[in-house]
């Protein structure tokens, strides 16, 4: 989505840089938000850790309202608020099937079917899915990606319509490293400087898995020319496990890396006539104590100058007792 809005007037669309696809974080007029509305309804829950990333293949447009007019609909930054429309169905048939490849091993497939089932006209269906696998510029981190999202619409007469809408996502994207010390990237290391593809997470330890689920429907009645009724309903179940080992910074000799664990497991739903809060969820619980020590070792490198990499493995000696009982705080807290 960010780079949907990167040339929108009064919006910075990756305020992160764009480095991270899995979330979508944006800022309208000076004001920090990550949950856009989607047809209309918000999706703000209690956990940042929940913010959606919207598969931009399934929208129609997407909409920006800046200024404090934004909270006239609801819950909503005074800065403005981004809406997504998602694909509506179409009378006309529509028939897509494309396939795609790219970069760091990237290959996908996406597919979009649309028209009537009936003869009649009455009723109309709509199928949108993707399915994609990719590597990242981050060593060992890969992206896998499904989305689908039915809809069905039906239509008695000029004057009535109701929709049902459902759609379900999948990803397994790892942790990239978006957060490198600055020493050794923007600024010079002694040792030489970091390679852009380092990787300082943990294998056998690094999770992201987000599975999201939504039903609901949009009904329309026009009474005259002068009164209509809409009245729009979405239930959505999201499901997050997320384990990582983040970076603490360089050590004084600015060769160990000190680095914490942490770890999500967050089942939340909403509802949404406007917006219902999370019921039922488990905390996540944070813990930046610093877990180990990652050796990092300066190898020459072809041209002469000298590159940091990391061992695939932690070297925890000294500090094996701390990392145990941070990661235990982590996931037992």
């Amino acid at each position: 989505m960010g780079e949907a809005l990167r040339y929108t007037p009064g919006v910075n669309a990756e305020v992160y840089g764009g480095a991270d696809t899995r979330e979508d974080f944006f800022m309208v007029r000076g004001f920090l938000q990550n949950f856009p509305f989607i047809d209309g309804l918000n999706t703000q829950t209690f956990f940042s850790v929940l913010v959606p990333a919207v598969e931009t293949y399934g929208l129609e447009r997407v909409e920006v309202l800046r200024g404090p007019a934004s909270v006239l609909y609801g819950q909503a930054y005074p800065g403005g608020l981004v809406n997504l429309v998602t694909k509506k169905l179409t009378e006309e048939p529509l028939h897509e099937i494309s396939v795609e490849t790219g970069t760091y091993g990237e290959v996908g497939t996406h597919f979009d079917f649309s028209g009537p089932v009936n003869k009649d006209g009455t009723l109309l269906y709509r199928l949108t899915g993707l399915a994609t696998s990719s590597g990242t510029q981050t060593a060992f981190v890969q992206d896998k990606r499904f989305y689908t999202a039915p809809a069905l619409t039906w239509k008695p007469n000029a004057d009535t319509s109701f929709t049902l809408l459902a759609h379900y996502g999948y990803r397994d994207g790892g942790n990239p490293s978006v957060d490198l010390p600055a020493v050794g990237t923007l600024l010079s290391n002694p040792n030489g400087q970091i390679d852009t593809g380092f990787y300082d997470r943990d294998t056998n330890f690094d999770t992201f898995r987000r599975k999201e689920e939504s039903v609901g429907w949009q009904f329309e009645h026009a009474f005259s020319d002068n009164l209509k009724v809409r009245q729009n309903l979405r239930y959505t179940h999201t499901a997050l496990t997320e384990d990582l080992i983040g970076n603490a910074g360089l050590e004084a000799d600015q060769r160990k890396l000190d680095r914490y664990a942490y770890k999500a497991i967050l089942p939340a739903w909403t509802r949404s006539w406007w917006t219902i809060r999370p019921k039922r969820n488990s905390i996540p619980v944070r813990c930046r104590i610093p877990c180990c020590s990652a050796l990092i070792t300066f190898t020459p490198s072809t041209i002469g100058q000298n590159r940091m990499r990391a061992r695939r493995r932690s070297t925890c000696t000294t500090r094996s007792t701390a990392r145990t009982s941070c990661c235990r705080m982590c996931t037992t807290a």
